[in-house]
């Protein structure tokens, strides 16, 4: 059987232009193109796909020149980095109340307790909390201790113990 001739995409090894930024309001996120503006995103680092994009859905841009569009580019960059740092953090909030659910399972499930007592410990733990750091309520809150979510990660350790 003979090799694909189709192109591929991916295969061109193409790169973002920094230049693009200043004139697409583009800036580049893993392997795709971000509009700072829509921030909907381009997959391929081609200039006429920015362009295109830039022209069709933001014509009210083409007015800023010089300093005013250097401005509104660094604005426009730091509100979606903000964005996304407020994504990360709470993504890593997340993954905290994950971990802390599954240590709070294998504790039940080494001392021999019931599932149901995930519940009372959650309801100690919020107690707890707002007693001592009532800003961290909320945190406690999202972690799951339900006799069904303990039920599950027990089963999910199987009898691996971290």
């Amino acid at each position: 059987m003979a090799c694909s001739k189709v192109r591929k995409i991916d295969r061109e090894c193409r790169v973002f232009n920094e230049q693009w930024t200043r004139d697409y309001f583009f800036v580049p996120w893993k392997d795709r193109a971000i509009c700072i503006i829509c921030k909907e995103n381009v997959s391929v680092f081609k200039e006429y796909n920015l362009r295109r994009h830039h022209e069709t859905r933001h014509k009210e841009y083409a007015s800023l020149k010089g300093a005013a569009r250097d401005d509104k580019v660094r604005r426009l960059k730091g509100g979606l980095a903000a964005q996304q740092d407020a994504l990360l953090r709470q993504s890593r909030a997340n993954l905290a109340a994950v971990r802390a659910s599954y240590k709070a399972a294998n504790l039940l499930a080494i001392h021999g307790k019931p599932f149901t007592d995930g519940e009372f410990g959650k309801a100690m733990m919020l107690a707890v909390s707002e007693e001592v750091c009532p800003e961290k309520t909320d945190t406690f809150r999202g972690v799951s201790l339900s006799a069904q979510s303990m039920t599950r990660r027990i089963e999910e350790m199987g009898g691996k113990r971290p």
